[in-house]
């Protein structure tokens, strides 16, 4: 007679919702204690719980780049250490990319969690560190060996049974140009891991080891099945797509990524097969990257609300050949792998999915437009490093108009505020608005992008590094749906001196997109011009309507309105004129 499990459907959901709990807890103290504003106020990192083999429990909503990642960074640090190497209060760190690692600033925080003298799980919490040193401050946009991308951190103990190795702290502090926040921030992450380490302890406290290992293998048969059910509303068949990430950093040549997913009843294969080699510059993905985009974009479209763990992966299987750019290896830089490439993997899941379940796929998003400043402050001559991670429009839905200036699919990240730029930094934000005409048209609109302009004041030894895609073309419609506008960075806006940094000129040239240390003086500007997001749909179906509020709102011009959805404006301005609105429509078919 088979035994009856202890663990009932109510304390499942009880002990599952517990360890979401946890994850957010050790989200709640990462950044209410850390030194660094890209951890406090934008938000760029992520925390988890895994069992005592490595496998992902749960995970907070932070970065979706990281869900894929998580699970493999705390094996290969369990690996490295050895698991009877490690004791009560160790604390490991690294940010190898080539040993579950993605970029070079995300450093993993990994720490046992004991129970009765036995390891039975860790804690790991993973954030962006504003710099590590590198050929560039913040961004090495333009690497060509994994060096320059900055200090590469093999899985190593930097707390012993709870006391720190200063020998380890003091290495990290001679590698950053940022060395005041090093202290603050590892203090952070400790206190974010005790979080961990207490929550599960207590789960174990009330349920005991066998209610909790049942609980775990029960999430992971849960998560699995709710996945596998929605594979299969996806139909059987191949499908295939090709894209392009703008650059690489060194090269003007585009880079080239193809994709074919294999939907066979309730598993999906993934093969990049046809993806370019390994390139020269910085847009190379390690395969924990890879990995972890190919597994958030798919995300979206099968069960978004199934708990995060490693049940997801099961019917999931990666086919990645040998020396192609999505599945790098050493020496190769990773700088831009969790933005311009990670994005681009998810663009392109997302095109071939598109012709497997149409109805359901959005247009493409943005890509990705960040910056970093490095420099000297005017009266302490102190370095300061600085980055803001610029949101832009995200690609139109099959359902509704795309989102507006909004961070990206990698993370839910916060662009940085001007408020704490300014107190900190010598920046003055001379604007943030969007960008009219941005969207591409289509049945329903793709977002707009942002313009956004920081001023150096004070300074004279300021550079600024620059990762921005979709420059060339712009994010793609999908279904008759139109292209977002292309972004692009410009020094000295609105002056006589105004040129283009990065992207398309007036001139219809194209310059890199990324790149590093471009030198700024006082008074300088520097001001990037997110792109926008794809349309879906036939513009000439939106709603005339929709078209009226877009214009009154400033979201698109008459000019636009006329050309792109054959709609007019009466002279009194705030009606439609349908009459000539259906005579151009049908004269634009």
């Amino acid at each position: 007679m088979k035994e009856k499990s202890p663990v009932d459907p109510i304390t499942f959901e009880v002990i599952r919702n517990q360890l979401v709990a946890i994850c957010n807890q050790m989200g709640t103290i990462l950044r209410k204690t850390s030194y660094s504003p890209i951890l406090y106020d934008m938000i760029d990192f992520s925390n988890s719980l895994h069992f005592k083999n490595g496998d992902l429990i749960s995970q907070a909503d932070n970065c979706p780049t990281h869900i894929g990642a998580m699970h493999i960074s705390t094996r290969e640090a369990v690996n490295v250490i050895g698991i009877d190497n490690i004791a009560e209060g160790d604390i490991i760190i690294s940010n190898d990319p080539y040993q579950g690692g993605t970029h070079i600033p995300d450093i993993i925080f990994t720490t046992p969690i004991y129970y009765n003298g036995s390891i039975v799980g860790f804690a790991s919490s993973r954030g962006h560190w504003i710099d590590l040193g590198g050929a560039a401050a913040g961004i090495s946009s333009s690497s060509r060996h994994l060096v320059e991308d900055g200090l590469v951190i093999v899985p190593t103990k930097i707390y012993s049974k709870g006391e720190p190795i200063s020998s380890v702290i003091n290495f990290l502090r001679a590698n950053t140009r940022m060395p005041q926040c090093v202290d603050g921030d590892i203090n952070a992450f400790r206190a974010t891991l005790a979080a961990g380490v207490l929550g599960v302890k207590g789960i174990f406290d009330r349920y005991g080891e066998d209610v909790f290992y049942q609980t775990v293998q029960k999430l992971f048969d849960y998560t699995e099945t709710r996945t596998r059910n929605a594979i299969r509303r996806i139909p059987n068949g191949q499908y295939r797509a090709s894209d392009e990430v703008d650059c690489d950093g060194i090269s003007p040549d585009s880079v080239h990524i193809e994709v074919s997913l294999t939907i066979n009843d309730d598993e999906i294969l993934i093969d990049f097969e046809g993806t370019g080699p390994v390139n020269k510059g910085s847009v190379n993905s390690p395969i924990a990257n890879t990995y972890s985009a190919a597994y958030y974009a798919l995300k979206f479209f099968l069960d978004p609300d199934a708990p995060q763990n490693s049940g997801y992966y099961r019917p999931i299987k990666i086919k990645l050949p040998e020396g192609i750019w999505i599945n790098a290896a050493w020496p190769a830089s990773t700088r831009a792998c969790t933005t311009a490439a990670g994005e681009k993997i998810a663009d392109v899941i997302w095109k071939a999915l598109a012709k497997a379940i149409p109805e359901r796929v959005n247009a493409a998003n943005y890509g990705v437009s960040s910056e970093f400043f490095g420099g000297s402050y005017p009266k302490t001559g102190g370095y300061f490093v600085f980055g803001d991670l610029a949101p832009g429009g995200w690609g139109a839905t099959p359902e509704c108009d795309g989102m507006n200036v909004t961070y990206n699919r990698d993370g839910n990240c916060m662009d940085l505020a001007p408020e704490t730029a300014e107190l900190f930094y010598p920046v003055f934000c001379e604007r943030r608005e969007f960008i009219p005409d941005s969207g591409g048209a289509g049945k329903y609109r793709g977002g707009l992008g942002m313009r956004q302009t920081w001023k150096i004041v004070g300074s004279k030894d300021v550079t600024v590094s620059q990762m921005m895609t979709g420059t060339k073309t712009g994010a793609s419609g999908i279904n008759m749906g139109k292209p977002g506008r292309p972004g692009k960075s410009i020094l000295n806006y609105g002056e006589k001196n105004e040129s283009v940094l990065g992207g398309l000129t007036p001139e219809g040239d194209w310059k890199m997109s990324l790149f590093g240390n471009s030198p700024l003086n006082d008074g300088d500007s520097y001001t990037s011009e997110s792109p926008g997001g794809g349309g879906w749909g036939n513009p000439l179906d939106r709603d005339a309507q929709s078209v009226l509020e877009d214009i009154l709102d400033g979201i698109v011009t008459p000019d636009k309105a006329k050309n792109e959805y054959g709609v007019v404006l009466t002279e009194a301005g705030d009606e439609i004129d349908y009459k000539r609105t259906t005579a151009l429509r049908e004269s634009m078919k």
